[in-house]
């Protein structure tokens, strides 16, 4: 596949934040994100315009997901309860358990679901969602708990605790399940978990029971989109890898490891023991991908983790 990098896309002004959110991608073609600074949500159309914004009582927007109930849209956020703080040299500013926000597009929470809905959770556990997805046959919801516990843990749409993964009667137990996402691609749903710090994604059906794992080739996969038969997989590890529908890779795109990876501070630069912007960021190669989305059309739209952020679109040509 042959794509067009359009780098800074997203026409916003400059932040000393540290940039650590998603993407996801409405109906009506509408782009959202989070601010890396404060807690709104964005919403930009396809050529990266600001359209409108509203804030979110949270600590950090890090996971999005887009639900639909009866016939209009929900957007699912998932707060990791910990952000950066440049005024601590980039330090988490505290630890909070993290929540899991229902929200209509205009901004109203709908609900809130913490770790008091999570079976099994003493008070002392700490609960870091990462990200959420929906089964649409059900409304079941997938939470995964990426920072506090490395569950992946499947509620009923009305908030019900219904059971947990951890890996361990999959490939192994997880380490970093960052991303969830439903697979919507084949005859029947399948559920695909980003066990990032162990470089591969674990597949389950949407009642929790492993079926495979997706391996070799795999670096730090961070987050997951797809558009036709074709599965987006962001690496942290600052590239994106495109599989087929039998999870064959059958594209790398913006291979930035060998270039950024191993410099001392990434995914920023270090100035006098700082972390500061990296200024050698080059057009065609990533830094730190995290968070992305796919339009029906096949452009993909990344948002890479580091101070000020970084949106790219990669537009189909």
């Amino acid at each position: 596949m042959a794509y067009e990098w359009i780098s800074n896309w997203a026409k916003i002004p400059e932040t000393t934040g540290w940039a650590h959110s998603d993407m996801a991608v409405r109906e009506n073609g509408e782009i959202i994100s989070g601010h890396a600074e404060t807690q709104d949500i964005l919403f930009f159309d396809a050529e990266g315009n600001l359209l409108r914004q509203w804030p979110l009582d949270c600590i950090e927007t890090h996971g999005f997901w887009i639900s639909k109930e009866d016939g209009q849209e929900i957007l699912w956020v998932a707060d990791t309860g910990r952000k950066r703080d440049p005024e601590q040299n980039y330090e988490y500013s505290e630890d909070l358990d993290g929540k899991v926000y229902k929200c209509t597009m205009d901004g109203d929470v709908l609900a809130t679901i913490d770790k008091s809905n999570i079976s099994g959770y003493a008070d002392d556990a700490y609960f870091s969602p990462t990200q959420i997805t929906v089964n649409p046959v059900n409304g079941d919801l997938y939470i995964a708990d990426g920072y506090g516990q490395n569950k992946v843990h499947c509620l009923t749409a009305s908030f019900e605790w219904k059971f947990h993964i951890d890996g361990n009667d999959g490939a192994g137990a997880f380490d970093t399940p960052h991303a969830v996402f439903v697979d919507e691609r084949k005859d029947e749903n399948e559920l695909y978990i980003c066990d990032r710090m162990n470089d591969r994604i674990q597949v389950f059906t949407m009642d929790g029971e492993y079926k495979r794992c997706i391996n070799p080739g795999l670096i730090m996969p961070s987050a997951l989109a797809s558009f036709g038969e074709t599965l987006v997989v962001a690496e942290l590890s600052a590239r994106l890898v495109l599989l087929d529908i039998n999870d064959q890779i059958i594209d790398l795109i913006g291979d930035g490891r060998a270039d950024y990876v191993e410099l001392e501070g990434w995914p920023n630069r270090l100035r006098d023991g700082c972390p500061v912007w990296p200024e050698d960021l080059v057009d065609g190669k990533f830094n730190s991908p995290h968070g992305l989305t796919a339009d029906p059309s096949g452009n993909i739209y990344v948002f890479e983790w580091l101070i000020k952020g970084r949106y790219i679109k990669l537009q189909l040509k």
